[in-house]
């Protein structure tokens, strides 16, 4: 009889768990933001990738989210009229940019813009250089290894240029 209750109570929580508690509870995963982003291509693919970086990820706010610090808005004179000083604290698109969420969610939009940023990278010389260099790209097995710490298998490409633009733009390093 003992036995027959525990198996009856283990019955009605699983029910009721798949009944309720899967419309309650949602996995959701949470991807870097723009500034998280920045920051870790930028140490990938070195300081010369900056323009590149602020022009396609930075100043995306409604695409990779982060908000930016009204606060810490923080200017330089030069020759040429104000230039920012903290780039994490910039606001590009104006103080709304306060309100943004601070994480991002995975959209088709976010891996477009991505993959535009990485072909950039990997077109241009300096960056492309910079990453080879710094992650002693002798391989392909290298360039996963430089975002997955791993050797990941199902990333495949003709060439070392085309599989760094592959899996610099895949969302699953990106994830926190």
């Amino acid at each position: 009889m003992y036995k027959l209750r525990i198996i009856l109570l283990n019955l009605l929580l699983t029910t009721f768990s798949v009944t309720y508690g899967s419309s309650y509870i949602t996995k959701k995963d949470i991807y870097l933001n723009r500034f998280q982003l920045y920051e870790v291509l930028k140490d990938k693919f070195g300081t010369q990738s900056e323009d590149i970086l602020i022009n396609n990820i930075l100043k995306n706010s409604s695409i990779f989210f982060g908000p930016c610090d009204i606060y810490g808005q923080v200017y330089k004179t030069t020759k040429d009229g104000s230039s920012v000083r903290n780039i994490q604290a910039e606001c590009f698109s104006g103080l709304s940019e306060n309100k943004i969420n601070v994480n991002a969610g995975a959209n088709s939009l976010r891996k477009s813009w991505l993959l535009k940023t990485c072909i950039e990278l990997v077109e241009n010389d300096k960056t492309y250089g910079f990453f080879s260099n710094k992650y002693k790209i002798k391989n392909k097995k290298d360039i996963v290894r430089a975002f997955y710490n791993n050797t990941k298998t199902g990333f495949s490409a003709a060439t070392k240029k085309i599989l760094t633009a592959k899996v610099c733009s895949s969302s699953g390093w990106q994830k926190l």
